[in-house]
């Protein structure tokens, strides 16, 4: 199963020109489905940016 998310895309160089001025700044991001299970039921929101934080480099 994948999973996709939408991450804004604000502060990105590339994506931010992507959209028009005053349309919201998002990029798709794919989440791999090993883990899927323990991101969506964790409550400590520290852990929760840990899990993700290999999808949002690949953004930055």
């Amino acid at each position: 199963m994948l999973s996709m998310i939408a991450v804004n895309s604000d502060a990105h160089s590339i994506f931010f020109r992507m959209h028009r001025p005053n349309d919201e700044k998002r990029a798709v991001a794919s989440l791999n489905p090993n883990g899927w299970e323990e991101r969506l039921a964790t409550l400590n929101v520290e852990a929760a940016q840990a899990m993700l934080q290999g999808c949002f480099a690949l953004l930055c």
